[in-house]
């Protein structure tokens, strides 16, 4: 048995592994995708089986399965647990997540993420960001949503290059919203791009503001500047900054030449990028 938190569990379906859901709770709403449990426990256990037989043909099978209540009550779930334990197909799963303070803590910081997007367009696909601190959110530009920028409580949005996608007009207020035309090329120098991000993302974390910085897939541009946010504001190197966005996103990877461009910056970020000095990464 693992504990996991509410970013964790946010954050699942970005992963390479895509687990199933298991809700064992009497509340009204629920996470989108996740098996709503009723009856008693044989009932819950052959509900379960029969909802988890799709993963068990694919390679996320053997990675577990994650099991919430409303409040996160540990001793409430373990007869469940056990049974599952137990069970001749369930037990193939390796291994079960809790998730920390149950459905009422993923409620209270992600609100928008439950009941209200079942009723949406099943035909259009919602992609949502990564949330990679507290107020830093990264993506590709479906995630640049009106609906979702509110659900997720997004204040400020820093636009990396994804023209198709603007969104000035609905952040008029000055601060709330940047964009840097630079495309996802070799031959982009990208120390103007950076110092100008990390102001921005500077002053709206300051701000106490959610951030989402988005290019057009939310790979590249988008991450090359989150990394290079990391290093300054928290003194990390290349690869930690990244691992840190990796972790939250795993597809994110600058282009060879962004990589190229950070590593010089790792080096020596005050002289190869120009940053005024309250921002450098020197203590």
């Amino acid at each position: 048995m693992a504990e996991i938190d509410v970013l964790w569990l946010y954050n699942l379906p970005l992963h390479e592994y895509t687990m199933p859901i298991i809700h064992c709770a009497r509340s009204p709403v629920s996470i989108p995708t996740a098996l709503v449990l009723s009856g008693d426990l044989a009932d819950q256990l052959e509900q379960i089986r029969a909802f988890v037989l799709d993963y068990l043909e694919q390679s996320c099978f053997s990675k577990g399965i994650v099991l919430y209540d409303d409040n996160g009550d540990v001793a409430g779930l373990q007869p469940l647990m056990s049974a599952m334990q137990d069970d001749l197909v369930l037990s193939k799963f390796r291994q079960v997540f809790l998730l920390a303070g149950g459905l009422h803590a993923f409620v209270q910081e992600f609100p928008g993420l439950c009941e209200a997007y079942v009723a949406r367009d099943p035909d259009v696909f919602y992609a949502f960001p990564s949330r990679v601190r507290p107020n830093i959110f990264v993506s590709g530009s479906s995630s640049a949503e009106e609906f979702i920028l509110r659900d997720l409580r997004i204040e400020a949005v820093l636009n990396a290059g994804a023209h198709n996608v603007r969104l000035d007009a609905a952040f008029p207020d000055k601060g709330h919203y940047l964009y840097l035309d630079f495309e996802d090329d070799a031959s982009v120098v990208l120390a103007p791009y950076i110092a100008r991000a990390v102001q921005f993302l500077q002053a709206a974390v300051k701000a106490g503001k959610r951030v989402l910085v988005h290019c057009h897939e939310g790979r590249s541009r988008s991450v090359s500047l989150v990394v290079a946010y990391l290093m300054v504001t928290e003194h990390l190197s290349l690869d930690e900054a990244l691992k840190v966005v990796q972790v939250a996103r795993p597809i994110a990877q600058p282009n060879f030449s962004f990589m190229r461009q950070l590593r010089q910056f790792e080096e020596n970020p005050t002289s190869n990028f120009r940053m005024p000095p309250e921002l450098s990464a020197d203590p």
